[in-house]
């Protein structure tokens, strides 16, 4: 897997290293991380504040580069629901529900040793 900044493989691995959460890197700079540690999808922010003001961030960013909508949640829901037609993804990979296949095969990130 790429792991070059601005690449798929360099946000995987950086939500990875945080436990979950989402990045946003846009000409190879990262423009956005937010952390979700707690079963990698939400904050352990001690406010709710944290999590409102994450999503105003996020939702401000996506919709500067033409996201249509104003609910994240669900199309980030939707993204891996393999019911709905049109590509999801999956543990296996990016698939084509329509067609039944993957269409690209998920790669594992690999864990460097540290001496």
């Amino acid at each position: 897997m790429n792991e070059a900044k601005g690449t798929i493989g360099y946000e995987a691995k950086r939500v990875h290293e945080m436990g979950g959460g989402i990045v946003v890197v846009d000409d190879g700079k990262t423009v956005v991380e937010i952390p979700l540690p707690f079963t990698g999808m939400m904050t352990t922010g001690h406010s709710f504040d944290t999590a409102v003001r994450f999503h105003d961030e996020l939702l401000a960013l996506l919709q500067e580069r033409g996201f249509p909508f104003h609910d994240i949640l669900y199309t980030l829901l939707f993204l891996t629901c393999d019911f709905l037609p049109g590509l999801r993804l999956i543990p296996y990979g990016l698939y084509d529900v329509k067609r039944a296949e993957i269409v690209l095969p998920a790669e594992g990130l690999e864990e460097k040793a540290v001496k």
